[in-house]
């Protein structure tokens, strides 16, 4: 009885204590991620840089980027601002809607940044073959499919998420179990894990590219610093994505019960929800 009471007061501190990290990581996600996107966007849409195929993919993902801010994070920062209710979580079609559109552009966005990466590959290729594949038309394309495909995996959100839940970490939520475990195993492998994996392999051979190329060294040096700095932008999410789609198999593992595992996942979902909305 002891323990279970020391465990229900841990669990009342970290629900306090997320809230008041989501209160000020609301307001500094929202601004930062509206302002460092917007200006991205200004520098991408710039007419000699948009005949750039690289250019390309990273203003479509500033966009999307924007995008995923607004639907994922202006809800819960006006319900804590201005204490506007968030009406994704007791709308059905809100609930729905919200969810299908964060999880489609994170996807499409974290592709765009991994073609980018294959793009930068293929200019540095010593076979002109390769380098021709660096073409207006296939990034075109290539949003196009990635887009298509993306919104079609994850239309079974309509399925699978409702609002007004009981019993769940948040009123929208997964309905099932099943659902639960899939999505949260999409959302880590396809969203991050993927991607990300390209973005790191596909660097590496860019940079082994770069250096065997007999290029003036300073266009060598600002290529593989693009690279590079690209490369490391997976790192975040890698840390912050990762361990919270590892929760179905934590909580298969832990011996605690039912009632104290829901308010503990209550107490850390809006945090991970909130970080994985800017990353």
């Amino acid at each position: 009885m002891s323990n279970n009471n020391e465990t229900m007061a841990y669990i009342a501190k970290l629900q306090s204590i997320s809230g008041q990290i989501t209160f000020s990581m609301s307001l500094i996600i929202l601004l930062s991620g509206i302002i460092g996107n917007l200006l991205n966007c200004l520098v991408f849409a710039q007419r000699s840089l948009r005949t750039k195929p690289c250019v390309v993919y990273f203003f479509v993902a500033s966009i999307l980027n924007l995008i995923a801010i607004f639907s994922g994070v202006t809800p819960r920062a006006f319900q804590s601002f201005f204490s506007i209710p968030d009406q994704t979580l007791t709308v059905s079609v809100l609930c729905k809607l919200q969810l299908f559109v964060l999880f489609s552009v994170r996807t499409i966005s974290s592709w765009l940044i991994a073609f980018a990466s294959i793009d930068r590959y293929l200019i540095s290729s010593p076979d002109v073959v390769l380098r021709r594949m660096s073409n207006l038309k296939n990034t075109y394309l290539s949003i196009i499919i990635v887009s298509i495909i993306s919104f079609l995996f994850w239309s079974e959100v309509g399925y699978c998420f409702d609002a007004n839940l009981i019993g769940t970490p948040q009123k929208c939520y997964a309905k099932s179990v099943p659902c639960r475990i899939f999505n949260d195993l999409a959302q880590s492998f396809i969203t991050t894990i993927i991607p990300s994996t390209i973005m790191l392999i596909v660097g590496l051979f860019t940079i082994r590219n770069v250096q065997k190329s007999k290029k003036i060294v300073g266009k060598n040096k600002a290529r593989i610093r693009v690279t590079m700095s690209v490369s490391f932008e997976i790192n975040p999410r890698l840390l912050v994505d990762i361990p919270c789609q590892l929760n179905p198999d934590i909580e298969s593992i832990n011996g605690y019960e039912q009632e104290q595992l829901l308010s503990l996942e209550e107490a850390c979902q809006p945090l991970h929800n909130i970080l994985g909305t800017e990353l």
